[in-house]
Formats: structure tokens, sequence, C-alpha cells
């Protein structure tokens, strides 16, 4: 008998060897292998209802795709979430936690970082409970609460970041699969060890705003003037976050002047409206921190000091570019492989096409690859290589269907290859990840928590007498452990060795803090005590001078790695 399409009548012809499908007059014949035909009078309606499967098909395939690119985020997060707190990642929280007791930054406490970063890790920690040494949980991670919001945030704003991606990909044409693609890449690179440092930081917290930024722009292209205005504010976001953010205004202008207007004037009103929206919130930042008396120490230790290290070595505090090479290389190395050789490969395609999309998105990705010489900002190449590099492979993925399947004999052997190329680029470059992870495994896990000098320190100061602390040395997560007001305005040693261009400057500050508020407790950091370099003590005599004739040095066990704690001497 024959297949039934619909309820019609069928007849039964044998020995038919061949299956045909023709139209004819509104009705669909078919000739099946099996020896049947069967009428149907309505092809129309197979067609929806295949297309409406196979949609259905593809959409519950995407779905799974999203939920496995949030999983995969939360395996390369969980080890940094076991891992004790850092010192980039004590000094942003400390001046986060100040904020919500009526602390100022630059007013209170100097770092050349702009505020966005501190405003929005106060907005963080709000709700959750500022205890440092208690775990929140009970299992191997020995996280305190205040850690877990922070690496839950991180989590948030990850996700966040790939649906902003995806939306780029689809705003500019791609396909869902292509968009997705860009999605993962994204997602996955700023996840990785290498990169995130333990999640939102200031070169992390600008792919956000970035990515929106673009959307603004591909989506003002084609829709309302008021998308111009919110893709300058993006700007001003990213910019807040830290400056090199700023070089998102590339693409935007480009896609402004590039994309095709309604007027010969467009691309102008496009760029005023860019600048509307760029100047409306730095404006109204600057008044607040104006109000505040902060407006100036933020010009001059964030905007204007960072100015002034561009053209200064590294080796006078500056962003020297004398190890870029080779920094580069680690961190490609180390994880970045997969990501920087797709994004490339999209670099170099993307500039031969007509796309003004592609040729903005090609040029953004170049000047942050240029500014790598200087700043080293490697998260910032995450929103243009990802975009890019989803485009190539998806491409790739198609081409390698289709013959001459990159000369080889079949759709299987072409696609077998490419997944093999791309899984072999992953694991050789993933062993920094996974040296992290054992780590976490070893220390918290089979060992049961192993503490990090730093909190052991802050243990200890906790049981001295109170009083204002100073840390001498890129610690700040003691003042989060040891629950103590610092002494001075500097929480890090940045700026403040003896061969920085602002050495004498901020040393001078630094002693007048200390001798204003003196410290109850000075801890100091052994990387300082090396005498070849510009932090060691013998090459700051006021402060080794203060050290001898106020403090007295404490006994300390061999697991303080070093880690020296001074108590004042009583009616010094």
């Amino acid at each position: 008998m024959p297949h039934r399409f619909a309820p019609q009548d069928s007849l039964t012809v044998p020995h038919v060897a061949t299956t045909l499908r023709c139209t004819t007059g509104g009705a669909v014949v078919v000739l099946s292998r099996h020896g049947g035909i069967a009428i149907l009078a309505k092809p129309a309606l197979v067609d929806s209802v295949s297309e409406r499967s196979v949609g259905r098909v593809k959409t519950a395939l995407l779905v799974a795709a999203w939920i496995g690119l949030a999983a995969a985020v939360v395996a390369l997060k969980l080890s940094e979430a076991a891992l004790p707190i850092g010192s980039d990642q004590g000094l942003y929280t400390y001046i986060g936690q100040a904020i919500l007791h009526g602390r100022v930054p630059y007013r209170d406490y100097l770092d050349p970082k702009p505020p966005g970063v501190f405003y929005l890790r106060a907005a963080v920690l709000a709700p959750a409970p500022q205890d440092w040494n208690t775990q929140c949980l009970s299992g191997p991670l020995h996280a305190s609460c205040p850690w877990l919001a922070l690496q839950a945030a991180d989590y948030l704003y990850t996700l966040l970041f790939a649906a902003a991606l995806a939306l780029v990909g689809r705003a500019a044409g791609f396909t869902r699969s292509a968009a997705f693609l860009a999605a993962a890449l994204g997602a996955l690179s700023i996840s990785l060890v290498r990169l995130s440092q333990e999640g939102l930081t200031p070169e992390k917290l600008v792919v956000l705003p970035a990515a929106l930024a673009v959307l603004c722009a591909l989506r003002g292209v084609k829709g309302a003037p008021a998308w111009w205005l919110g893709a300058g504010s993006a700007v001003a976001a990213a910019t807040l976050m830290k400056q090199p953010g700023a070089t998102v205004l590339l693409p935007v202008v480009l896609l402004g002047l590039l994309a095709p207007a309604r007027t010969v004037h467009g691309g102008l009103v496009r760029l005023g409206l860019v600048a509307v929206g760029l100047a409306a919130p730095l404006l109204l930042v600057a008044a607040l921190l104006q109000a505040q008396g902060a407006l100036l120490p933020l010009v001059e230790h964030s905007f204007l000091l960072n100015f002034r290290r561009l053209g200064v070595p590294s080796t006078l505090g500056g962003f020297g570019g004398e190890t870029a090479l080779s920094d580069a290389w680690h961190v490609f190395r180390d994880g970045l492989a997969p990501f920087w050789v797709l994004g490339g490969v999209g670099i170099l395609v993307a500039l031969r096409r007509p796309w003004s999309f592609l040729v903005a998105l090609a040029a953004w990705a170049l000047i942050d690859t240029a500014l790598l010489a200087r700043l080293r900002e490697y998260v910032q190449l995450s929103p243009s290589y990802a975009l890019l590099g989803g485009w190539v492979l998806h491409r790739l993925w198609l081409g390698a269907g289709q013959p001459p399947h990159f000369g080889l004999d079949s759709r299987l052997a072409a696609r077998t290859l490419l997944a093999t190329w791309l899984g072999a680029l992953l694991v050789l470059s993933a062993g920094y990840q996974g040296s992290v992870v054992m780590r976490a495994i070893n220390d918290r896990g089979v060992h049961d928590f192993i503490r990090s000098p730093e909190e052991w320190v802050a243990d200890r100061v906790q049981q001295l007498p109170a009083g204002p602390l100073f840390v001498w040395g890129n610690a700040a997560q003691i003042y989060l452990h040891a629950d103590r007001l610092p002494a001075s305005r500097y929480l890090n040693v940045v700026g403040l060795g003896a061969d920085s261009f602002t050495g004498e400057e901020a040393r001078s500050t630094l002693l007048s803090d200390l001798y204003q508020t003196p410290p109850a407790t000075i801890v100091v950091d052994p990387k300082t005590e090396d005498p070849r370099e510009d932090l060691a003590l013998s090459r700051f005599p006021a402060l080794q001078r203060l050290l001898q004739t106020a403090y007295s040095p404490l006994p300390v066990p061999d697991y303080f790695y070093g880690w020296a704690i001074y108590v004042r001497r009583t009616g010094s």
C-alpha cells in the first residue's frame, strides 16, 4: 500500500523503482520506490508543515546550545570562586565597600581607574553581607557571601555580554547560528582565568557597553535617531569603566558615516547625536563628583596621570611596550589561541568586503590590537574578535559542507578536519586554565581549604589593638579581611616606586597621610624587600626610618611567606 500524505484516494502502482515528485495543476504526484503513488492536492500545506517542523528542531537545538554555553561559563568560573581574592579585586572591592559607608573615590582614596568600576562594585555589594571571613555555603568553595555575590554578578554580566553580541550579530545580518557562535566565542574568552582575573575587572566591564554601543549604531542605521544617542551613551559607559574603552567610538563613527543615510548630511547628523549622547553621562558624572569634592582629584590621578604614562617607559611607571610581544605570546598560549586565530582571519576577510559593518568591525579590532603594544588590554579585543570569529567560523562550516570541501573527498571529512583543528587549538591552549582548576581542587577540595598568606596576615592583624592599618605593597584584600580602615589614601604601591616619574610626589603625599593618621599596624609585602627593586624599603629611607623609630616588628610563622608586621610602640 502507498504512503498516504493526506486523506486522499491512492492508487498502487507495482514495481516502480524510482521516487519522483512533480506538480500538475496544483497537485503533487509522488511515485514511491516501494511501488506506490500518492496524490496530494495541497502541496503548500505539506511544505508549511515541513518548514514548521524544521524550524522547531532548529529552535530547540539553539536553546540547547545556549543552555550548554551557560553551563560552560559556570564550569570556567568555579575555579575563580574557590580561590582567595587577589590584590586587584581586593582594591576594587574595598573602595566599592567604602562607598557604601560614605567614602568617595579620588577624594579619600587615590587610584588611576575611572569611577565606573568602583560604583558598580558598590551596587553589587550593597545587598550582600559584608563579612569576608565567614564561609557562606558549606562545601569545597569556602567562599564568603560578598565574594559569591561578586562571582554571581560576574556570571550574569558574562551572559548579558553574550546576549548583546548575539543581538549585534542579528542586527548586522548574521544568521542565528553565526550570531550564537559570536556570542559563545565572546562569553568563553572573557571567562578564561587568563582574562577574567576573578571577574568584574575594569577591562572586563568595558566589553558589555562596547557591544551595546555597536548594537545601538546598527539599530540607528535603520531605526529612530534616538539609537545614536544611545550609542554615544554606551561609549561613555565603556570609558567610565576604563579609559581605553573609548576606542569603541571608532566603529560607531564609521557606521554613522559609511551606512546609507536618507539625506546627504545624514552621517553628520548621526555623529552629532552620538556626541550629545557621549557628553551627557560624562557631564552628569562630573557634576556628581564635583559636588563631593572628587572631580579635581579624578582628573589629576586618573585621566591626566594616565595620559602622561603613555609616553613613559614601564620601568619608570608608564605603559612601556618593551615586552609586548612576549606578553601577547603568553596570553595566546594560555588560552586565547582559538579566539585570536578566528578573529585574525576575520579581520583579513572583512577588510576585503564592501559591507560597512564588517569594515567598521575590522577597524575596531585593528586599533585595539595596535594598542596592545602599550596598554595590553587583551579583554578589550573580545567583542570585535568574537563577532569576526563567529562570522568566519560559520562561513568555514558552510564551506566545508559544499564542494570542493576544502579539497577533501566529502563534507564529513572537511567538517571533521575543521572540528579537529579547532579542538586541537583549544586543548593545546588549555594548560594555564587547567593548572588553576587543579589548584582550586587541590587547595579547597583535597586539602580542605588552604589559606593564602594574606588571609593569615589579616587574621593576625585582627588580634592586635584597633586602629588604622597601612599595607606597603599590593594587597588591599588585607584591609577587607582585617576589617581595618586604611591610614593613607594609597591602597597599593602603584606610582610609589623610587624610579617612577610620580614617585617623589606620591611618596611625599603618603608620608603626609601616615603622620597625620598614624597607623596602629604596618604590614610589609615581601615582594618589596628586594634591594634591587624600586619599592624596597632601603630605597624609601623616610618610611624605613618611621618603622625603625616608632614601630616594633612582630614574630611571624613561616607560613606567612615573608610578610612582616609592625606594631606602633606606646607613646610614639
